[in-house]
């Protein structure tokens, strides 16, 4: 590809004909009132669009709140088509109280909708009148169009939604005469039902409460166990020992005096030493007794 050249003098020729061709600005435009007034426009503009889409989500709101209200109606009235069975109507309960659920989810939503839909009508209402006031007289006129068109949609799909609301609350209150009449009509049934759901409660409470007594007795058990093999091999009381073989040794040296013919003769002094000094242990073992007050009182004043 080949490109012109273009000389210096072309160039600067050029250039002086095109600032020839520039216009001068229209004073007009720069004006305040032309600013204010395309101001106006832009922000009714702006207005208009977050009307629009408000006012859409509030319509998607209103349909998703109208066909949860009509499914618990659905489902309420299924229900008494199956009364009688237990399992089903357990079943078919569980699925209105999920219903329910979504329909305080729904209204929750629908509702913080409809206050920013207001909101943003009182807006658009605000940008018309300034429209006015600027002379922007055809924009303030089709923005009153769009909300009027939104305004009607928006009630339209209201009263679908008061409709579902009427129509659950007949459900509702057929349901509640038709249930009283099968329970009088099957008072016995429902009784007996219901002494071999509380029987089987109780019976359940009861298998709870032996399994957790079987478990404390077992840990009781094990404790007890842990207890003895802590215990095994090693004396509980070694001062019985201890006194028992110094009573035994203090008979055994009383018997050797009375074979020797010394009764009734003092002892000599390693006689007297050797007695006190067994008793002296014998009253130390006798201290590891708590339980034989007498025979300790009786080796402390020996």
């Amino acid at each position: 590809m080949c490109f012109p050249v273009v000389t210096s003098a072309v160039f600067a020729a050029l250039t002086c004909e095109d600032k020839c061709k520039i216009e001068e600005p229209d004073a007009s435009r720069l004006s305040r009132e032309y600013l204010i007034k395309s101001s106006s426009i832009t922000t009714a503009e702006n207005a208009i669009i977050l009307l629009t889409q408000t006012a859409l989500a509030l319509q998607q709101a209103e349909f998703e709140y109208k066909e949860a209200l009509l499914a618990v109606a659905f489902l309420i009235e299924f229900k008494l088509s199956v009364l009688g069975n237990a399992q089903e109507e357990a079943r078919i309960w569980d699925l209105i109280l999920q219903g329910r659920d979504l329909v305080s989810s729904t209204k929750k939503k629908r509702d913080d909708l409809d206050i920013l839909f207001k909101s943003t009508v009182n807006l658009v209402n605000i940008s018309a009148e300034v429209l006015f006031m600027t002379d922007a007289d055809v924009v303030g006129y089709g923005a009153n169009e769009r909300l009027v068109m939104f305004e009607r949609m928006i009630r339209d799909e209201r009263e679908k939604s008061l409709n579902a609301e009427e129509k659950l609350q007949t459900i509702e209150l057929k349901s509640i005469d038709v249930e009283g009449k099968y329970a009088e009509e099957h008072a016995e049934e429902l009784d007996k039902e219901l002494q071999a759901v509380n029987k089987q409660y109780q019976q359940q409470n009861s298998d709870t409460m032996s399994e957790n007594s079987d478990a404390v007795n077992q840990d009781i058990d094990n404790v007890s166990l842990d207890g003895r093999d802590n215990f095994t091999g090693v004396d509980k009381n070694p001062s019985r020992d201890n006194s028992d073989d110094s009573r035994k040794d203090d008979d055994d040296s009383r018997s050797d005096n009375d074979d020797n013919g010394d009764e009734g003769k003092p002892l000599d002094d390693d006689s007297n030493n050797s007695d006190r000094d067994k008793l002296k242990g014998y009253s130390e073992n006798i201290e590891y007794i708590s339980d034989d007050t007498e025979m300790k009182d009786t080796a402390k004043q020996l």
